[in-house]
């Protein structure tokens, strides 16, 4: 068995885990893929399982919207868990583009007020 990862990197085997490097590693372990987009804390940020205990604790990305940093399910956009994985990660590092693909366009406008995500018209 490894040590855990947190964001300097292993947990050292010397001593235990902080209670925020433990989240922070059980958060990773749970959400980051290395393939997808985003950091490992954009990816968190991005999680959508509000049910999970550790929500509300998980480590965010710096520049989230306030929705996100508010902790609070019921300030998330309606539809937020229609997003797809990379729009929402795009979303939190604010890093949405105007292009014909760029679908999440209207949602980062939305969420500067924490809105509703608008439905991508392409997808229609």
């Amino acid at each position: 068995m490894t040590a855990p990862e947190t964001t300097a990197g292993t947990i050292p085997p010397t001593r235990p885990p902080t209670r925020g490097e433990a989240i922070a590693a059980k958060c990773r372990d749970c959400l980051y893929d290395d393939r997808a987009s985003g950091t490992w804390r954009q990816q968190v940020s991005a999680c959508h399982l509000t049910d999970c205990p550790l929500w509300r604790v998980r480590p965010l990305a710096g520049g989230a919207p306030d929705c996100i940093r508010a902790r609070d399910a019921s300030r998330l956009p309606d539809d937020w868990r229609d997003l797809s994985h990379d729009e929402a990660v795009r979303i939190v590092a604010g890093r949405i583009d105007a292009s014909p693909r760029g679908c999440a366009a209207q949602a980062i406008r939305d969420l500067s007020g924490c809105g509703s995500v608008s439905p991508c018209p392409e997808a229609a």
